[in-house]
This record gives C-alpha cells, structure tokens and sequence, in this order.
C-alpha cells in the first residue's frame, strides 16, 4: 500500500530558488505504507524521515515499516495533541480552501541533532509545539 497523499515537493518557490525534484517528499502517516513500498523508497534515495506527528499519533500507529530500515528518523512534533479538524480551526482559525497549505508560522524546533533515532522529551517539545 503506498501512503496516502505522497508528493515530491520539487518545483516548489523558495527564497533562494526553487526546490529540487526528488529532494523532498511529503506524505499523510508513513507508517501504512508496505515494506516493499518502504523499500522502493529507501532503493530511491531516502536517507531520513522528519515525523512532525503528535506523541499520540505516533503511539497510536508507530512508525512502521521504515523503522526496520536505515534511515535517520526525527520526531519534531508540531502539534502537542492529534490533529483533529476542529483543533486545527481552533488553533489557525477559519480558512478557505485557497488558504490550506499556507498556515501561520509555528516556533522552529531546537536543531536536529545527528543522531540515528531521536526521541525528544515531552517538555522540550510542548514548548515548541504551541
């Protein structure tokens, strides 16, 4: 099963130029995907996966088959609580569909630190994720 909403962000403006194709990939929850589908990626050139899913969601449906493969994994929660369509309108207000995709800045994390797997505490992260 390939994962819901997969697409390659290349061609996108940037300050500076323009997204490269096959740079960066964006995707619904990764953790449905088929190993062998995780696998056609990994043979693709993916090398690190940037989860900006809540603790819940992520306890919820884990991390699936790319936890079995090697890549460098973030947990960079931007929400501290599942993402529910009337906690999103709370939190960026009303939006028209020409507006989804282009929401209100959020705090940049702390820098990602090198390691193969991160697990940020709850406290380093609730701060970050308002």
């Amino acid at each position: 099963m390939d994962p819901a909403n997969l697409r390659d962000l290349g061609g996108i403006d940037v300050p500076g130029g323009t997204v490269r194709t096959g740079v960066a990939l964006r995707s619904d929850d990764l953790s449905s995907m088929s190993p062998a589908f995780a696998e056609k990626l990994l043979g693709q050139g993916l090398r690190s996966v940037i989860d900006l899913r809540s603790y819940a969601e992520v306890s919820q449906t884990g991390r699936g088959p790319l936890s079995a493969l090697d890549l460098t994994y973030h947990h960079v929660p931007l929400l501290d609580t599942a993402a529910s369509p009337a906690h999103l309108a709370r939190r960026f207000g009303p939006m028209t569909p020409e507006q989804v995709g282009v929401l209100p800045s959020v705090p940049a994390p702390n820098p990602l630190p090198s390691s193969r797997t991160v697990k940020p505490s709850r406290s380093a992260t609730s701060a970050t994720s308002r």
